[in-house]
């Protein structure tokens, strides 16, 4: 998955991935509906941070309120 230096990854609480808030990097792509590369891309494109629980050790997780900005823009660009 997106590989990440802890510098540029923000800090959340534990409590903030039980409650949905945020989503490990297969859970973002689900979500989305999108392979790896193409999150990849979006990730950059849109500028969507990285967050992780420091007591867990250097994993990966995306705000799904960030993602919900990618999902919006999708949907706008599928055909009709």
């Amino acid at each position: 998955m997106t590989q990440s230096s802890e510098s540029d990854m923000r800090p959340i609480a534990a409590t903030d991935v039980g409650n949905g808030r945020f989503l490990h990097p297969e859970q973002a792509l689900a979500y989305l509906g999108v392979n790896l590369r193409d999150f990849d891309s979006l990730v950059k494109q849109y500028g969507i941070g990285r967050y992780h629980v420091p007591e867990e050790g250097n994993q990966v997780l995306y705000a799904r309120e960030d993602l919900d900005e990618i999902k919006s823009a999708l949907k706008t660009e599928e055909p009709k």
